[in-house]
């Protein structure tokens, strides 16, 4: 281990599993590590839930990976239905992994496809952690990051941007008014991605949070009716 981790092999590589809000995950280099910050995607997609009055909604994991996402939010919302998307066969192969780990793949449709492509009807929460790396800052990525998590979920395109403004559209177009999207972003990109949202006008920003190091990482936006955007 102490060889491997001095080529900066990553611990969570070298194990095979990460935690992510008290569960243990498998991890390998098909799928990015989850994350601290991420689960404040799960924490709002809770605080939502919490407004549903126990009605059964349909919940999208989009580019779900290791399918940390997907697998919290169905171990605490067991009436939700879950789909879960990614465009890598193997990220999808660790995710479905993931969920037979925690007992929810049945509860769980699994869709290998391009972000909400080939999810059939309308969601009524959308929730991503997208590649948001400028594709001229993939070489500056620490070692741990750039040798061993795959560049299709880290590169953003030129202002890395490209996916966020793909789910910003999805969510204009199919969401349900009163729906959501809870994404991360960069550091430094929430207010590019306010300002891509309010070019939306079926889109508002209803709330953003911060991360344990105060970086601004996660929007909730919902989908209003075009006279009710803010």
């Amino acid at each position: 281990m102490l060889d491997r981790r001095a080529q900066r092999e990553p611990v969570s590589t070298i194990t095979g599993q990460r935690e992510f809000r008290g569960l243990v995950f498998e991890v390998d280099p098909a799928v990015l590590t989850p994350r601290p910050e991420t689960e404040l995607l799960v924490d709002e997609t809770l605080r939502l839930a919490a407004g549903w009055n126990g009605s059964v909604r349909r919940i999208v994991d989009a580019g779900t990976g290791s399918g940390c996402i997907a697998v919290a939010l169905a171990t605490e919302l067991p009436a939700a239905r879950m789909v879960a998307t990614d465009i890598s066969a193997a990220a999808l192969a660790v995710a479905r992994r993931n969920a037979v780990r925690h007992r929810v793949r049945d509860r769980i449709a699994w869709v290998r496809t391009s972000w909400l492509d080939g999810v059939a009807g309308a969601p009524d929460v959308i929730v991503a952690n997208p590649p948001y790396v400028r594709d001229g800052d993939l070489a500056s990525l620490p070692p741990e990051v750039r040798g061993f998590e795959p560049r299709l979920a880290l590169a953003g395109g030129p202002d890395g941007l490209d996916a966020i403004r793909t789910l910003l559209r999805a969510a204009a177009e199919r969401l349900p008014v009163g729906g959501h999207l809870v994404m991360e972003v960069g550091a430094g990109q929430m207010g590019t991605v306010r300002a891509a949202a309010g070019r939306h006008p079926r889109l508002a920003v209803t709330r953003i949070r911060r991360d344990l190091q105060h970086i601004e990482r996660a929007i909730v936006i919902q989908r209003v009716p075009a006279a009710g955007r803010r």
